[in-house]
């Protein structure tokens, strides 16, 4: 952090500058702002410039605003905050006031100045503040709540920074923070399949960036103070992933995925995601992919601490390799990133499928997606903060009697089973995902009245643009139970028979309705406004500023559509979708040149396969074969079969017999010759951050899962208790968690690159938290019920359910 003081946009130097405003304008630095956000900016700039100049006019602005923190709420002086602070709406001030009270504690423990008196201070603030988030602090043990990620920040950096010196007390919490916050909590997130697999984040990306830091910052103070926390490191690793996959092709831009009060389709991307992988436990490589993404869009935190610390850890810097596949699979939100290739004019798109893991901030949106050609946003998600509809976004929406009246017809909470069932992208680069939503229709304790509910995603890139083949179906509850379909884009779309078209930038969109069982097409303008009116689960309004909606509402009981959208270059026409149909199948030919992409469905709303599948394509010069509905034995194989029937292809699909071979079936992509002779299209290879030498094994890829973990992984064993050093045995048990001895406080100058001041890894049994779940309730649903007057949010839901808290107050991006 030293050598960074020399360069002037570098985070030490920038957190100087801010000390010394702090100093020689101490008005304009007077107000916390949201939360005291404010205040500490201005502390942790000042604790980046003395760990790197030891200037005595920073070490004196530190504890300045170190006090603040530790007394104060609003202002400098008010004396409003204190034991208390941390209560401010409804915990989040949790967030702000005490890791960076920790962190001051921790870095200025011997410093000139620092007295006994202020540490005692300081340790009395931070056990009513633990005493409070950890029985009543709101979503304190969720992981993927912004909430849960503030306070695991917090009594982490706490834990650290008082090990040893806090007595009894202190030595509950750290046995809390290590064996229930990181191993109960946290840990189980990052394992395949766990909320946070493939490091995206269920509230979006207002909220994850700032989340995602906490999460790695808190996992690195761990291990540096001898806690391996399983997981983490692979999970780090897919954070640079995950990020490198969301950037649109040209305009560099992310999609929110949740709330954001941004009026643009797409977010500005903010770096906390990629300083987690810099500063954090990931592997060299992703931190590698990680820097190069950083200098490349000139990013800086709102923090400059952050910047410091992510740069005191030096490294090489590069792109991800060109040969990368091009689509990504965060597991844990069902996000799935997918572009044509990694060139400018490319298409770009994300298809989301999961059930509702989060209260705050998460969309009930199952089956939702967006397209990007270029610099060209062309269907997009422009639903306002706080949505509680379906309709706001391009996700399917059908009619239920089993959700709480005033919901139908948006999904619901309380699906159990939505997911995406499987998401495959072939050799070629055509992508194929299915979501299965049906269960999004339940209420908490009523079965879903809708039997059956598939979305098919197929993305067909070709030079310059993609062509995207939506396959719907549905078996409502009843006749009068509708399947709603919802296209939304910033262009003016214009309607003509069953194709509405539309120019947006350099770029035309043309959404066809190939077929459907009923309904009719139309479009409309989309209606303006920045939020949902309260408890709203109709509202179809855009915070966009402008743009238009294509729609269709296609009858029950059984409901099936198939539409094609294409995204082209404004001068290029697309060539016709040609429907296919037959005894037992559906789908469409589509293509742009020479090629010819051929999506099979069977014709049952229920998507359900009852023996083999037969379908005719036209033979060509050959073309790909989708099939949606493939008939698979119990490892996904099928065995298929081809003969030239005329002109076309007459192709067999039979669940695959026999121990060996078999092509893939889940979907089923094959290549198909002019004579009809058949090959597997193969499957796109995950991207490998290749984690270093003596993290967890096992890394997270496009499409893959983490997984492994190092050599000793077990309980903590044996670390020493109190102040002083000593050594852990590094023993195993199932407690999960690995430990080595931490060596004790040092009034040197902390090392370049690491969290300092270590504290010992005491060893301690867990200690059971109180829940106390009568408390819980009462607390949050005043809570919820006062933040719902302020935010407007369904608190009706909530208090019928106890599930639905809503909206959050923000800064800086989080809330």
């Amino acid at each position: 952090m030293q050598s960074q003081t020399s360069d002037a946009a570098s985070g030490v130097a920038r957190g100087a500058a801010r000390c010394a405003a702090a100093r020689t304008d101490p008005a304009s630095y007077a107000t916390g702002g949201w939360q005291g956000f404010e205040f500490l900016t201005t502390l942790s700039g000042c604790l980046a410039s003395w760990v790197a100049s030891n200037d005595a006019d920073d070490l004196a602005t530190a504890i300045k605003y170190w006090n603040v923190l530790l007394d104060d709420y609003q202002t400098v002086g008010d004396a409003q905050g204190g034991d208390t602070v941390v209560t401010h709406d409804t915990g989040y001030a949790m967030r702000t006031f005490a890791p960076y009270s920790a962190l001051a504690y921790d870095w200025l423990h011997d410093a000139p100045g620092v007295t006994e008196t202020l540490r005692a201070h300081a340790r009395e603030r931070f056990a009513a503040w633990l005493d409070y988030y950890g029985t009543s602090g709101y979503l304190r043990d969720l992981a993927g709540a912004n909430y849960e990620a503030g306070y695991a920040f917090a009594a982490t950096l706490i834990a650290v920074a008082e090990g040893g010196e806090a007595g009894a007390v202190g030595d509950a919490h750290w046995a809390t923070v290590r064996d229930v916050i990181w191993k109960q909590d946290i840990a189980p997130a990052f394992d395949a399949g766990g909320t946070l697999d493939g490091g995206d984040w269920p509230e979006g990306w207002q909220y994850g960036p700032l989340s995602v830091l906490e999460h790695a910052l808190g996992a690195r103070a761990m291990q540096d103070n001898g806690v391996t926390i399983p997981g983490a490191a692979a999970w780090a690793n897919s954070l640079a992933l995950r990020f490198a996959y969301d950037l649109t092709p040209v305009t560099q831009k992310v999609y929110t995925a949740g709330d954001t009060d941004n009026t643009a389709p797409n977010r500005d991307p903010d770096n906390g995601p990629l300083l987690a992988v810099m500063a954090g436990p990931a592997s060299d490589q992703a931190k590698t992919w990680a820097r190069k993404l950083n200098s490349d869009l000139g990013a800086v935190n709102d923090n400059p601490l952050f910047d410091a610390l992510a740069a005191a850890v030096s490294g090489a810097s590069a792109a991800l390799p060109a040969t990368s596949a091009t689509n990504y699979l965060a597991r844990g939100t069902g996000n799935w990133y997918v572009r044509g290739a990694w060139t400018a004019e490319t298409a770009w798109s994300v298809f989301q499928c999961s059930r509702h893991l989060v209260p705050d901030h998460e969309h009930s949106d199952a089956g939702n997606w967006v397209l990007t050609r270029g610099a060209d946003d062309l269907v997009v998600d422009p639903s306002p903060y706080g949505s509680l509809s379906t309709l706001t976004s391009n996700a399917p929406a059908i009619d239920t009697a089993s959700l709480p009246a005033g919901y139908s017809p948006s999904q619901g909470y309380w699906g159990q089973t939505t997911a995406l069932v499987w998401a495959r992208q072939s050799g070629s680069g055509v992508a194929a995902g299915r979501c299965d939503y049906a269960d999004q229709f339940r209420s908490d304790d009523v079965p879903s009245d809708v039997s059956h509910a598939l979305r098919d995603f197929v993305m067909v890139p070709h030079d310059g643009g993609a062509t995207v083949v939506l396959v719907d179906r549905a078996q409502t509850g009843a006749a009068g139970s509708a399947l709603h379909l919802r296209v939304r884009t910033p262009g003016t779309l214009v309607l003509s028979g069953n194709r509405a078209t539309s120019s947006v930038g350099s770029s035309s969109l043309a959404i066809s309705t190939l077929w459907s069982t009923s309904g009719t097409p139309n479009v409309r303008s989309m209606p303006q406004d920045s939020e949902c009116a309260s408890s709203d689960h109709t509202c179809d309004v855009s915070r966009l500023p402008a743009g238009t909606e294509y729609r269709i509402d296609v009858p029950g009981p059984a409901a099936l559509a198939i539409h094609v959208v294409d995204a082209l270059p404004s001068s290029v026409s697309a060539s016709p979708a040609t429907q296919l149909s037959g005894p037992g199948y559906r789908g469409v030919l589509v293509g742009q040149g020479a090629a010819s992409t051929a999506v099979i469905s069977n014709d049952d709303a229920r998507g359900l396969v009852a023996g083999p599948l037969s379908y005719s394509v036209p033979a060509g010069s050959g073309a790909l074969h989708v099939v949606l509905d493939a008939p698979v034995d119990s490892n996904g194989k099928s065995d298929v079969t081809a003969t030239l029937s005329g002109s076309d292809c007459k192709v067999t699909v039979t669940a695959h017999q026999g121990a060996t071979g078999g092509f893939d079936g889940r979907p089923l992509i094959v290549q198909s010759s002019s004579s009809c002779a058949l090959s597997d299209d193969g499957t796109q290879a995950p991207t490998d951050p290749s984690p270093a030498s003596g993290s967890p094994a096992g890394g997270v890829g496009a499409g893959g899962s983490a997984g492994g973990s190092a050599a000793g992984d077990g309980g903590l064993s044996g670390a020493p208790s109190g102040a002083g050093s000593g050594v852990g045995t590094n023993a195993s048990d199932a407690s999960g968690m690995a430990a080595s001895g931490a060596n004790s406080r040092s009034s040197a100058s902390p090392s370049a690159g690491a969290l300092p001041g270590a504290a010992p890894g005491c060893a301690l049994g867990a200690v059971p938290r109180n829940d106390a779940p009568i408390g819980w309730f009462v607390f949050s649903a005043l809570g919820l019920w006062l933040l719902g007057r302020r935010r407007g949010v369904d608190t009706g839901a909530y208090f019928a359910w106890l599930k639905r808290p809503g909206g959050k107050g923000k800064a800086s991006g989080d809330g």
